[in-house]
């Protein structure tokens, strides 16, 4: 069993959508990703996103999963500007966590260097 598959049985990721990675994903080097609600809502414009198509690298990735947001691995942020006029103040930026999750036999296929990869 894999550390994703546990920590799914365990009840520490929830889905709000789709399903989880499987072993074929990892096995077939798929190149699907499961992502978060705040991440669909941001890319796709909608948190409902299963099916649909993102890029990552220049590849297409399939979204099997969206992720209920309490269920997050890691705590980085991503700024964004709250509006596009150079002169507002940092007060106005939102953050917003942009996580997705592919196999990790596919991102050793697509990254340029795998040694410096440090989240995944």
């Amino acid at each position: 069993m894999s550390a994703w598959q546990g920590r799914a049985r365990s009840g520490i990721l929830e889905l709000y959508g789709g399903r989880f990675l499987k072993q074929t994903d990892i096995d077939n080097n798929s190149y699907v990703v499961v992502i978060t609600r705040d991440t669909a809502t941001e890319l796709l414009g909608r948190a409902d996103a299963v099916g649909e198509s993102i890029k990552l690298n220049g590849k297409s990735f399939l979204v099997i999963g969206v992720l209920d947001d309490s269920s997050s691995l890691t705590q980085g942020t991503a700024s964004i500007s709250g509006s596009g006029d150079s002169d507002s103040d940092s007060s106005e930026r939102s953050s917003v966590q942009l996580e997705g999750y592919i196999p990790f036999s596919t991102m050793t296929r697509i990254a340029d260097n795998v040694l410096d990869v440090t989240m995944f």
